[in-house]
């Protein structure tokens, strides 16, 4: 008598020889002893989906557009892929060609990139862009298509956006603009793109696109603004162009990571740095992020009596993440324009609580161009609002300057009037005139208009001009031009004579 066996879970393999094609391929198990018994019947019937991979076989002309604006370039791009929808671009650069044409436009190869093409089209009309890749190891060739319109249109708006309003120090971030005519439909066009300054990083435009690359200086922070501008219409776009702490520009932020007795340091570019030391007993692996924007100031925060912010603005340094404070000595660096020195300058922090100016301190530079202040984490955050405070003088002017001088109405620069106002007072009456040389009355800038004591040129505050025209509108005459200037507070009046050349 023969005892029966228990069944036991067997794993059987088999594999599918390669496929010379794309397709479907049915299988199923079966079950034969070595005598040929077939054991069970068939199995249920199986399925599996074979794709030549590698093997070119669908090309996509990018970006979809439509329509294209008289005389400005677009990039296009030819997008390959394989039957299971994998893109083989690289493949293709070894062993592949690209053919680009147009019906009515003009193609140009980018060299080194032969999957991408600029096209220009002059005039207006209908165009067709055609693309022929081919893939001669595998016999494989395929076609692309792009119908296009060349029509022009007026710009009615334009914006900018990017995936984030920050970017890290040492990092880029790619912005794009977006168009849109008077009607409201998008358009395509090149913009010229730059940036304020270049302290925090440089700005890249990606050619014959709607895109730049900003690329981040490391160990920086501040903010950084950037425009963009369609030279056919003169529009403009900023980036993120809010007020407050979280708009106004693109953030770079400096990343800080907690070490124990380990060191940070970032800085603006112009004379703004933070250096931090963390103690022996640091917590480690903390993060945090550094930031810093520009704060207009009220005229209650820039001071009265005998006590002045140094500027209409102060530094806000913002501090996000979970680094622990407690184990940081800061060192605070702030700028100090020359002859400023002498004013007994020292760094003070805004209390939102007690709304006033909570002095710091500050030591002098060697260079008097900065003062520097020391402080624990356990006394006080980096994160708040920072100015320098000098001590106020009396009522006068400084550092009276003419820009250009001499000066051309037929010119794109005007003359710009550029002074230092003195008062222990917050008010000052101000007027400025224009006489020639013979005593006569030619224009009125100022006519006892209210100013506040500080730093008066076009950076800081509203620009004051000559554009070289009488109080009628009249163009003034070719000559030497005496500016009267008159300062008034309480305390009495103080005047100011300059000579100025106006040149046509």
């Amino acid at each position: 008598m023969k005892i029966a066996r228990p069944m036991e879970n067997v794993i059987y393999q088999a594999s599918i020889p390669p496929q010379s094609g794309s397709g479907t391929v049915s299988f199923y198990p079966e079950l034969v002893t070595t005598e040929g018994l077939v054991i069970g019947g068939e199995s249920a019937m199986s399925q599996i989906q074979v794709f030549e991979a590698g093997v070119l076989n669908s090309v996509v002309i990018s970006p979809p557009v439509n329509e294209v604006q008289p005389g400005v370039p677009l990039l296009l791009e030819a997008d390959t892929y394989d039957e299971a929808g994998t893109d083989i671009a690289d493949l293709l650069a070894e062993n592949g060609s690209y053919t680009w044409s147009a019906s009515t436009g003009l193609v140009e190869a980018v060299p080194g990139e032969p999957a991408k093409t600029i096209y220009l089209n002059e005039n207006e009309g209908i165009d067709t862009v055609r693309v022929l890749v081919s893939q001669p190891s595998e016999g494989a060739h395929q076609e692309a298509i792009l119908p296009l319109e060349s029509r022009a249109r007026l710009l009615g708006s334009l914006s900018i956006s990017a995936p984030d309003v920050q970017v890290a120090a040492g990092s880029s971030i790619l912005l794009s603009t977006t168009a849109f005519d008077t009607g409201g439909v998008v358009m395509h066009i090149a913009p010229e793109w730059s940036i304020a300054d270049t302290n925090l990083g440089e700005l890249e435009s990606v050619e014959f696109t709607q895109q730049a690359r900003f690329t981040a200086l490391p160990d920086h922070f501040g903010t950084v603004a950037v425009i963009a501008r369609d030279s056919f219409t003169g529009k403009t776009a900023q980036f993120n162009s809010g007020d407050g702490e979280s708009g106004g520009g693109l953030a770079v932020y400096r990343s800080i990571s907690s070490a124990p007795g380990d060191t940070f340091f970032t800085e603006d570019g112009r004379g703004v740095e933070v250096r931090g030391v963390f103690a022996a007993n640091a917590p480690a692996g903390q993060v945090g992020e550094l930031s810093m924007r520009i704060r207009k100031l009220s005229a209650f925060q820039r001071g009265v009596g005998n006590t002045r912010t140094l500027a209409d603005s102060a530094y806000r340094i913002l501090l996000n993440g979970d680094l622990a404070e407690e184990g940081i000595t800061y060192s605070l660096s702030l700028p100090l324009p020359p002859g400023f020195a002498s004013r007994n300058p020292r760094i003070a922090r805004w209390d939102t609580d007690e709304l006033s100016w909570m002095e710091l301190g500050g030591v002098v530079d060697e260079d008097q161009l900065g003062v520097t202040v020391s402080f624990a984490g356990t006394e006080e955050s980096v994160d708040g609002l920072f100015t320098v405070l000098v001590d106020a003088l009396p009522l006068g002017l400084e550092n009276l300057v003419f820009t250009p001088n001499p000066f051309s109405p037929e010119s794109a620069w005007p003359l710009s009037i550029e002074f230092t106002l003195h008062s222990l007072h917050p008010d000052v009456w101000m007027t400025i005139e224009i006489y020639n040389m013979a005593g006569q009355h030619v224009r009125t800038l100022l006519d006892r208009e209210l100013l506040e004591p500080g730093r008066r040129y076009s950076r800081d505050s509203r620009p004051l001009l000559w554009d070289g025209r009488t109080d009628s509108g009249r163009m003034a005459r070719n000559g030497r031009y005496l500016v009267h200037i008159t300062a008034e507070d309480v305390s009495g009046e103080e005047e100011e004579f300059a000579t100025v050349v106006l040149v046509k």
